[in-house]
């Protein structure tokens, strides 16, 4: 059983990490090019 919380607690801290990494690459793409984080759409109608 302490394996198993072992490899548990290892996947999370793993994710976590992802999600923080991820997360900060989004917030300097957004930066970089700020026309992406318009709500503007084609295919929703009335936008164009």
């Amino acid at each position: 059983m302490e394996q198993a919380r072992a490899i548990t607690t290892h996947w999370y801290d793993h994710q976590q990490h992802l999600t923080h990494r991820w997360h900060t690459r989004l917030a300097r793409l957004r930066v970089a090019n700020p026309h992406l984080t318009t709500t503007h759409s084609a295919s929703r109608p009335g936008t164009c």
